[in-house]
């Protein structure tokens, strides 16, 4: 899972470093945030997009150092290859970006720049709204005109739908454990609904939920425009029928091959963990042996996947992608309609899930359409707090009337059935290579 989400990350990068060049040349000398960096995991996806400058920022110290440290020993291993690539220059800042104003952290207060890349931290700030504006500040205020904020965060609206259909608030696998400080699961609050993540090896801390229509809207007050929100299932079908990207994914790892190879074993000791994989590995198979494909051909076919635990954990996250007013605006794949009927703010749409349970994840969906609708409801309600409260929200008294008016469809992602249906896509996708993951000598980015 840790693998597949590098890969995530590393696409999007990829995907805005290339639009910023299509628009300006491809010699332009880009200039990144990085908002949230901690260690600098992220340091080699920006030397591979060659920018030239990066400002690195988080709350932890200890973090910081050692992305600095991490930094100088890039530099000093790039001087030494045979063939040198021109290092981008970088700045390394201490803050708590949900709280200080980073631009007058920089070195040169008056950088601009291209693009701010925040993963896996936006929802950090959605503790309270004062945080949350912060921090979407910091991301966008030095940002040129035409300029890109990207990231990764929870899905709320999925996390809400799992924690609804549990019996208590805990829920989750191997692999994830989330814990809900609440009882209360239809009266959410729009800041502060907190719960305890945690990941095997990798996080065990409180978040918090971002109710997305209300962080569009936020945006829109910093000047962005949203490009397109999608969830980790949609992003992987979607990508990983691009040529680079299906390249990167066997580089990296980032998923299983099905079945596994004679010198190893699959990570997921279950036995139904990879139900999805084995049915889509006997649909290719038998295409392939109708095709008269000879033994040793079918033999080595595979197919790439994650076991079922690894998929529901990674399923829990979005890709977003916001673009600054001015210059010359991308078109946004959003879609406005008018809804059917009036929802609660959370409230999680069941018929349209159990429809959706078999649908392609590329798609759109009607309640993606009918979320921006929404967001305008919820939009008209903050701007009245906004106004007599003092650019400050207070969701308390008028939270009732809140929720009748909001209208917000719960994002979904799909269950086994979905993944089956991705795993499928990309195994056809692959039947003319014999394993979509079979770099494995390659390097780990």
């Amino acid at each position: 899972m840790r693998n597949l989400n590098n890969w995530i990350k590393s696409v999007v990068i990829a995907e805005f470093i290339q639009e910023i060049r299509k628009r300006n040349g491809s010699a332009y000398e880009i200039n990144a945030l990085d908002l949230g960096s901690g260690k600098g995991g992220d340091l080699l996806k920006w030397k591979k997009g060659n920018i030239s400058h990066l400002i690195c920022a988080d709350i932890a110290g200890t973090s910081v150092e050692q992305c600095e440290t991490r930094y100088k020993e890039m530099v000093e291993r790039n001087s030494r290859d045979r063939y040198q690539q021109t290092m981008f220059t970088s700045e390394f800042i201490t803050a708590d970006c949900t709280k200080d104003r980073l631009k007058d952290r920089f070195s040169d207060p008056n950088s601009a720049i291209d693009l701010t890349s925040c993963q896996f931290a936006y929802h950090y700030s959605f503790e309270s709204y004062e945080q949350a504006d912060r921090m979407l500040q910091n991301a966008c205020e030095a940002l040129k005109p035409g300029g890109y904020f990207i990231g990764t965060t929870p899905n709320a609206f999925e996390l809400i739908k799992r924690w609804r259909a549990a019996e208590g608030n805990n829920f989750g696998n191997e692999i994830y454990q989330v814990t809900f400080d609440s009882d209360n699961k239809e009266d959410i609050p729009l800041f502060g609904a907190k719960y305890m993540f945690h990941l095997e090896g990798v996080v065990d801390c409180p978040e918090f939920l971002v109710h997305f229509p209300t962080f569009v809207k936020l945006a829109k007050k910093h000047g962005m425009n949203l490009l397109y929100k999608k969830t980790f299932a949609e992003y992987v079908a979607e990508n990983s029928k691009k040529s680079d990207s299906r390249s990167l994914l066997g580089k990296m790892q980032a998923l299983e091959p099905y079945p596994a190879d004679d010198d190893s074993a699959l990570l997921c000791k279950k036995y139904d963990g990879y139900n999805a994989a084995k049915e889509a590995h006997a649909k290719l198979y038998e295409e392939a042996r109708e095709r008269g494909d000879h033994d040793g051909k079918l033999r080595r076919l595979k197919v790439g996947t994650l076991s079922q635990d690894d998929w529901d954990a990674s399923t829990l996250y979005i890709v977003f992608a916001f673009q600054k007013d001015g210059g010359q605006l991308q078109e946004s794949t959003e879609h406005t309609t008018t809804p059917s009927r009036k929802r609660t703010r959370w409230e999680s749409e069941q018929t349209t899930q159990d429809t959706e349970q078999t649908a392609s994840p590329s798609r759109k969906r009607p309640h993606e359409e009918a979320e921006v609708t929404a967001q305008e409801t919820v939009d008209q309600e903050m701007a009245e707090d906004t106004v007599a409260q003092g650019e400050s929200v207070v969701v308390t008294e008028r939270a009732e009337d809140t929720a009748d008016q909001a209208y917000v469809v719960a994002e979904m992602t799909e269950d086994t059935a979905d993944q089956a249906d991705v795993v499928a896509k990309m195994a056809e996708d692959t039947a003319d290579q014999a394993d979509v993951v079979a770099e494995k000598s390659s390097e780990v980015e």
